[in-house]
């Protein structure tokens, strides 16, 4: 996965960021503005705040223990150790966000993270941003074609389409 992440762009270059996230933030420095959930070494949490700096709130990055431990020196964010299929531990975070995980597991586990998600989250606040490969309905390209072939080899899982 690192090694994928290095070849694309963070979402904070494509994503307008400022108009959808830091505009609508209204807590304070103490307050969570982004649980980053399953975010691994903590590159793209890197990316946010080097691309944000004067993004307020706190940061929280979360992984299992093992990865955690290895985070990048440095990194301007708390960092959680935590199993996506437990209860979310943050609650009431301004934004969740995910990237390249509900690929990896089926419709039923999917479901499960999104439940202990959505239990966290503060109703008419708290937003879920999830950064995922849609395929196309017809006509898929060879590589997204190919991705979705190594879901299902190495983890019994797929991409999904727009319909799906």
């Amino acid at each position: 996965m690192e090694g994928d992440r290095g070849s694309r762009p963070s979402w904070t270059e494509w994503f307008p960021v400022e108009e959808e996230v830091i505009a609508g933030y209204k807590g304070g420095d103490e307050d969570v503005f982004l649980v980053y959930i399953a975010g691994g070494r903590g590159h793209d949490t890197k990316a946010f705040r080097e691309r944000f700096p004067d993004a307020r709130g706190r940061f929280i990055l979360e992984d299992l223990s093992h990865v955690i431990e290895q985070a990048l020196p440095g990194l301007q964010a708390e960092k959680l150790p935590f199993d996506f299929f437990k209860e979310q531990p943050v609650k009431g975070a301004y934004i969740y966000f995910m990237k390249f995980i509900l690929h990896d597991w089926s419709d039923e586990q999917s479901l499960q993270i999104l439940r202990h998600i959505h239990d966290a989250m503060a109703p008419g606040y708290s937003r879920l941003i999830i950064e995922e490969f849609i395929l196309p309905e017809t006509d898929c390209p060879m590589l997204p074609a190919m991705w979705d072939w190594e879901m299902m080899v190495f983890l019994n899982s797929f991409e999904r389409s727009e319909g799906q």
